[in-house]
């Protein structure tokens, strides 16, 4: 869209180390992770993860949380991350909204075990230029649910590793939400899918790889060009 040729344009990502986010049984994994969060051993947990800003979606997520709660009694709500004014402010209108559990800002090892507890990730976020926490949820073998933005829609391959919701839209995140706890099978196909997707491209080595590519593609452009052209003395190699 900028006229910027092609050939010239790389499309490089986030790296993560994989060995971070263990997996084997994951039916174990998951009771072991809610044991230790207090949470219930075999409801259907929705995970938000991330700093609580309004452009995070955190309000959205509460809401359309709030719209499930008749036809999912059992469905419960995990927020994870830093508070904010913002959040601060939105919690009282919220209190007595059952089976919701606000957590702040946690550890690395806590962090792991919320992605490992719950059944899908939330994270319907208006200001993401990538989403960490997509590729993290994803290594944890989980589904997750993002704003349909065009940053977030080249990260999320939609119905494959997981679903777009309207932005700043509690009906349309309520009804991927629906969606993913009533396919339980799809559920997990996508959370592999993610997982598999993130080994093949978004590994600390990949990435390494690519940016060191990329350099090395640089480089050899440079001095292809300048054999061609004269230089002063003055001018660095």
């Amino acid at each position: 869209g900028l006229g910027l040729p092609a050939a010239k344009v790389s499309l490089g990502g986030i790296g993560l180390r994989p060995d971070l986010y263990p997996i084997s049984d994951p039916a174990t994994t998951r009771l072991y992770a809610r044991q230790k969060l207090g949470l219930p051993h075999t409801a259907p947990i929705a995970l938000f993860l991330g700093r609580k800003d309004k452009y995070k979606g955190i309000e959205i997520s509460v809401q359309a949380f709030a719209q499930l709660q008749s036809r999912y009694p059992d469905l419960h709500l995990l927020a994870v991350g830093p508070e904010t004014d913002e959040s601060q402010a939105m919690w009282p209108k919220y209190q007595g909204l059952k089976n919701l559990h606000n957590r702040g800002a946690v550890s690395d090892e806590d962090k792991l075990l919320a992605l490992q507890a719950c059944d899908l990730l939330v994270l319907p976020s208006v200001g993401e230029a990538f989403g960490i926490v997509f590729l993290e949820a994803w290594l944890a073998g989980k589904p997750v649910i993002g704003a349909r933005t065009l940053a977030v829609s080249t990260v999320i391959d939609e119905y494959r590793d997981g679903l777009l919701a309207e932005p700043d839209d509690a009906g349309s995140l309520a009804h991927q939400i629906a969606y993913l706890l009533d396919h339980p099978e799809r559920r997990a196909a996508m959370g592999e899918r993610g997982r598999a997707k993130v080994l093949a491209n978004h590994t600390l080595p990949r990435i390494t790889d690519r940016v060191e590519a990329i350099y090395q593609q640089v480089i050899d452009a440079h001095r292809g060009t300048a054999k061609t052209l004269p230089r002063s003395p003055s001018q660095p190699l």
